[in-house]
């Protein structure tokens, strides 16, 4: 009946609807409730995890034509005053790093899950990435978003792309409950966009990327919004540092907004404070009103993780400045870590300290954009 529901509607605007809490993907039991949601009462994600990872995506990367590119920035680093590397994980079909996750995600369904259909939420840059591969892989997908998110340009790339959008609910957290209820009503198997072991393995495999291309770096700096990246490549820098691999110094800055700094203020209060008042920002795609705890756990367990915030003003500024830097547009979300630096909160690092700044999205809303004049 529920699926005859769906039919009728031919996957146009889902307003409002409330459908009985389950989940197909057999690794996420647990229950939860509202406003509180976990797939994952604990995330398990290991160093060969992450490698099984990159080779299981690499040939699909190869076809596709896409690479990982880690480059020198000496304007940058005349800038800021040390060394910096820029990863830019935004030159890809998808325009950001979300790619990673979201394929090693798809391919390891099995056949009747891939013939079920994927279902997610999403503000943008993950319903993107799995609205690419769904489309290469013949995944059908549908993504939910919220009234908030309705006139964004990323809706718009992700119906390009042919996946199904559905709006339902005031924003980014609504729209995930309801995408949580509506996979058991279609049969389709949910993507979290963070909190998922193959999300976060194949968002890490970047962190192997930057450690070969620059194997002596001393910091990562990268925007967190639900934290999988940030994740992942602190399983890989923690696995290297115990083989001695890496500069034993290194550290990973994770950077949020502040006024939407939830994963901020979760491991300031020990979990006390998950949950942040909305607010609208000029970096959408990495607003965190809600901390998701198991990664939290992740976060205040690691000894290679300290979180920072900068102000939603900074993001304008070092979006024109980037442009005129390297003639690229990046997205608020994707620029968040160079925020870091333009701001002077890293003045104190030395003139030899390595630098990378992960700079994860291209996907500048339309009506921003016009604004900046770029």
């Amino acid at each position: 009946m529920i699926s005859t529901f769906f039919l009728l509607l031919g996957f146009s605007n889902l307003i409002q609807f409330h459908f009985t809490h389950a989940y197909p993907i057999k690794e996420c039991p647990s229950r939860f409730t509202k406003g509180q949601t976990s797939l994952h009462k604990k995330l398990t994600v290991t160093y060969q995890d992450i490698l099984r990872a990159k080779e299981r995506i690499k040939p699909y990367f190869k076809k596709a034509g896409i690479s990982s590119s880690v480059s020198f920035s000496q304007s940058l680093s005349d800038r800021y005053g040390f060394q910096v590397y820029l990863a830019k994980d935004y030159i890809n079909p998808g325009g950001s790093f979300k790619l990673r996750g979201a394929l090693n995600f798809l391919l390891s369904l099995d056949k009747i899950q891939k013939n079920k259909g994927v279902i997610a939420a999403s503000t943008g840059n993950h319903g993107i990435a799995l609205a690419y591969w769904g489309k290469k892989l013949g995944i059908n997908i549908t993504v939910v978003v919220g009234e908030s998110d309705k006139n964004s340009s990323k809706l718009k790339k992700m119906k390009e792309l042919g996946a199904h959008v559905l709006v339902s609910g005031k924003n980014f957290n609504e729209a995930y409950e309801n995408a949580l209820e509506a996979s058991e009503g279609t049969g389709k198997i949910f993507s979290p966009g963070n909190e998922d072991p193959k999300i976060i393995a194949g968002s890490a495999t970047l962190a192997l990327d930057i450690f070969t291309a620059v194997p002596n770096v001393n910091l990562v700096v990268g925007p967190v919004g639900g934290g999988a990246l940030i994740a992942g490549m602190s399983i890989v820098s923690e696995e290297l540092l115990q083989k001695e691999k890496i500069d034993k110094s290194f550290k990973i800055y994770g950077v949020q907004i502040e006024g939407a700094d939830s994963m901020v203020q979760a491991i300031r209060t020990q979990g006390k404070t998950m949950s942040i008042p909305q607010r609208e920002l000029d970096a959408p795609g990495i607003a965190s009103f809600k901390a998701i705890e198991s990664i939290r756990k992740i976060y205040e367990a690691s000894p290679v993780i300290s979180m920072y915030t900068v102000s939603n003003q900074s993001i304008r500024p070092t979006i024109n400045h980037f442009f005129k830097t390297t003639n690229d547009i990046a997205e608020g979300a994707g620029i968040t870590s160079l925020a870091l630096a333009e701001e002077g909160q890293l003045k104190k690092l030395s003139k030899e300290t390595k630098v990378v700044f992960l700079i994860t999205g291209m996907n500048i809303d339309a009506a921003l954009k016009n604004e900046l004049g770029l």
